[in-house]
């Protein structure tokens, strides 16, 4: 019996030190990460390209949640691309949009993959990955391309992740704004950060309230009540994947400024600010904006939805760093 525990505690130490050797030494995957263009070579094709985004839509996804664009009868010199947070839906955009159409820019905002969904506790947004998030903005990003000259990429959260992934890797991109974007979270050492990637990844998906209290009630109703621990995973893996890129390499937009909020309990600032100071030490226009903290703003400060009395104050800073 007693040898029986001793081969048993070995087996189970030999399995716990292989588990971790493996979520020390497996790489990120970076190379599935990297950019894919395939520019619209006229404004017809980019417009047949986007009929081609928006008609994915089908009954699964909630009406509000749809893909959707305003683009101008005439040519235009710019187009923003409008990416949404994670859990949220391209919907969280259409005041911001409508005025940026309003001062004569397109205007395309895509949906994710796996987000918008009519029942907002599909366990599908555990299928959410980082390639997800590259392939759409490469997406919008080659469309926009072909309705102007300048193209503006500007996300919250998963979006503002994206935003920055734009900035490194896609450099047809001129301006980009990244609003809290999720590159890390608050309590992980961006050293550690790959390590907790793999470690997540490799076990079962756990799906979790965003708050406990109140469930699905939680704002907006067209957002996901719930998380999913491998798609948020997956944003950080994005994140550590371009911080490595910019401690290597400048961007190359005209511009590149990420948010930062001291009331945000998601996002890590560090992280945040340690990307734009690698881009910044190799030569790139970058800058941080912090949100003022009296503002007691969460992560989502884009959404009218989730912050009653607030965006009048919120909607001119926001118009500010897009253009």
């Amino acid at each position: 019996m007693k040898r029986a525990l001793v081969i048993i505690l070995v087996v189970v130490l030999v399995a716990v030190g292989g588990f971790l050797l493996y979520v020390t030494v497996k790489p990120l995957g970076a190379e599935t990460l990297a950019a894919d263009p395939n520019p619209a070579s006229s404004r017809e094709e980019a417009v047949a390209r986007w009929a081609e985004v928006e008609a994915r839509d089908d009954e699964r996804i909630d009406e509000r949640c749809h893909s959707w664009s305003a683009i101008h009868d005439e040519p235009v010199e710019t187009t923003v691309v409008l990416l949404h947070g994670y859990t949220n839906c391209p919907y969280m955009f259409r005041r911001l949009g409508a005025d940026l159409h309003e001062i004569g820019w397109n205007v395309l905002a895509p949906r994710f993959p796996y987000h918008g969904y009519v029942d907002k506790l599909s366990t599908d947004q555990g299928r959410f990955t980082a390639d997800d998030i590259v392939r759409t903005t490469d997406e919008a990003i080659d469309i926009a391309e072909g309705l102007g000259e300048r193209v503006v990429v500007g996300g919250l959260s998963a979006g503002g992740a994206a935003a920055a992934w734009a900035a490194q890797n896609r450099p047809e991109v001129d301006h980009v704004v990244g609003l809290a974007p999720m590159v890390n979270l608050r309590p992980i050492p961006d050293w550690f950060a790959p390590q907790v990637v793999n470690a997540v990844t490799s076990v079962p998906d756990i799906q979790y309230w965003w708050d406990p209290g109140k469930k699905e009630t939680i704002p907006p109703d067209y957002g996901y009540p719930k998380l999913s621990s491998h798609a948020v995973a997956e944003l950080i893996r994005l994140g550590m994947v371009t911080l490595e890129q910019a401690r290597t390499e400048p961007h190359t937009a005209e511009h590149v400024v990420l948010t930062t909020n001291p009331n945000d309990g998601a996002v890590k600032p560090e992280t945040v600010e340690a990307m734009v100071r690698a881009w910044q030490e190799n030569g790139a226009d970058a800058s941080v904006y912090e949100w003022p903290d009296e503002m007691n703003l969460g992560h989502n400060m884009v959404d009218d939805a989730v912050n009653t009395g607030k965006f009048d104050d919120i909607y001119p800073i926001l118009m500010d760093l897009f253009t």
